[in-house]
């Protein structure tokens, strides 16, 4: 009987008290890998489209275009060219930055560019606006960055910087 109550004794576990040991690089990572999915579920990671109007020399140039979207996935850009002036405008066309542009496949226009992703326009009457609509396919994952531009005459009038950011 004095051999059960030594053993019994001996059995019993010590009481340790419970807890977290981290390595240092695991403090930074656990977080960040917890907040992943609370990004993707905000909306971080989808797709976001976003609006720049720039006013200069009397003209007026929106551009609405992704600023991230996904790969593989159809975007539109739309760009809206006003003419504020009293004076009409000649050889108003519009540059797309062609290095922007070669980032992303079936790309296509309206109305269809005529040399290196340059638009015509032609004439632009006082207070008159005419609209280019654009459609692009992601191909290349990162960050592509490029510009719109508004010439008359050769000269640039306008310009927007426009970036966009490709996920996987």
């Amino acid at each position: 009987m004095k051999e059960e109550a030594s053993t019994r004794a001996l059995l019993k576990a010590p009481a340790i008290r419970r807890r977290l040991k981290f390595w240092r690089h695991q403090w930074v990572a656990v977080p960040l890998l917890l907040a992943i999915p609370i990004l993707a579920v905000s909306g971080v990671f989808g797709e976001k489209s976003w609006e720049l109007t720039q006013m200069k020399n009397d003209v007026r140039i929106r551009v609405k275009y992704p600023e991230r979207f996904r790969y593989n996935q159809l975007q539109p850009i739309e760009v809206v060219v006003e003419n504020l002036a009293n004076t009409t405008l000649k050889d108003v066309e519009v540059r797309f930055d062609t290095a922007y542009i070669n980032k992303f496949s079936n790309v296509s226009f309206i109305p269809e560019p005529h040399n290196a992703y340059r638009i015509k326009l032609n004439t632009l009457g006082p207070k008159e606006q005419q609209e280019i609509a654009a459609e692009i396919q992601a191909k290349d994952y990162g960050k592509h960055a490029g510009s719109v531009e508004v010439l008359a005459e050769g000269a640039v009038l306008a310009k927007v910087d426009i970036s966009t950011i490709v996920f996987p």
